[in-house]
């Protein structure tokens, strides 16, 4: 650990993407925007720019899945009070030969709208991704940079950009910052194998103009057989608990139409990121 280290949590949601919001679990299929009651929603529009994330990877073949990613911060106050930064939902799928499809919400005003959703699309055997654009019927072409295959039974699982991660700044670089990471006995999630690390920092007295100590914990379970971490949780007193959790794991395989831009999409060609609108507005 770098001396005089300033620990900031990031969750990126994936991201993955540019800009991540928070939502509710969302369908990919395309229907008319209504409201849980069927009603028609008050005319709302959002959307994000957006482009690829990440840019490049490596095909994990072998190990197909169908999962749902559950993230959130929570921070709890001295007095008691919680307050939620934000709780998302987001579908993940992956086939035998590596490809991945992510479906998020665009934001947290279209929870029950399955229109309102980003879809991206990493292809590492033809060497694109794709960003789907649900309301215009146009799927952004990128080329994907493969990094190469792993074989995830069995391989040493890596860390997903979707959990969260920890990033440093240096504040003070004379007060050096104390990390001890310990095994966790293997246990089973949602009927999964995972294996546990759980990494403690102590940030010393004076470090970021604390009077006392402060303890950064950091635990994560991942996946050999899915090259995935299924479990996350950061307890930062600074921020709060966050935590990015796997559920509702298949490992059959899912269908390869989910792997392919929609036959009645506009494929368009791109390099720079994308604006994606999504409008209740429309007819």
């Amino acid at each position: 650990m770098h001396p005089g280290i300033r620990t900031i949590l990031i969750l990126t949601i994936n991201l993955s993407f540019a800009i991540a919001v928070a939502a509710q679990s969302v369908s990919p299929t395309a229907t008319a925007a209504t409201t849980n009651r069927g009603a028609p929603r008050p005319g709302v529009t959002c959307g994000m720019t957006v482009r690829p994330m990440p840019s490049a990877m490596a095909a994990v073949r072998g190990a197909p899945y169908s999962l749902v990613r559950e993230s959130s911060q929570i921070q709890t106050l001295a007095d008691g009070t919680h307050i939620t930064y934000f709780a998302n939902s987001e579908k993940r799928f992956r086939d035998s030969q590596g490809r991945t499809r992510t479906e998020a919400p665009l934001c947290p005003k279209m929870a029950d709208d399955p229109n309102g959703v980003l879809i991206q699309i990493h292809d590492p055997v033809s060497g694109f991704a794709y960003i789907l654009d649900l309301q215009n019927h146009v799927a952004y072409k990128y080329a994907l940079r493969v990094l190469g295959a792993l074989s995830a039974s069995g391989s040493a699982a890596t860390a997903s950009p979707a959990l969260p991660q920890v990033r440093t700044e240096h504040p003070d670089s004379s007060i050096p910052s104390k990390e001890t990471a310990e095994p966790l006995p293997s246990k089973t999630v949602d009927g999964v194998t995972v294996d546990g690390t759980r990494t403690t920092t102590v940030i010393p007295e004076g470090a970021e103009g604390n009077d006392r100590p402060i303890t950064v914990v950091r635990e994560i379970w991942l996946s050999p057989y899915l090259n995935l971490p299924l479990f996350a949780k950061v307890s930062d007193p600074r921020s709060g608990e966050s935590t990015s959790r796997i559920t509702n794991v298949d490992t059959s395989e899912p269908s390869p139409l989910l792997f392919q831009p929609p036959v009645d999409y506009k494929v368009v060609d791109a390099t720079e990121a994308v604006a994606i609108i999504y409008s209740t507005n429309r007819n």
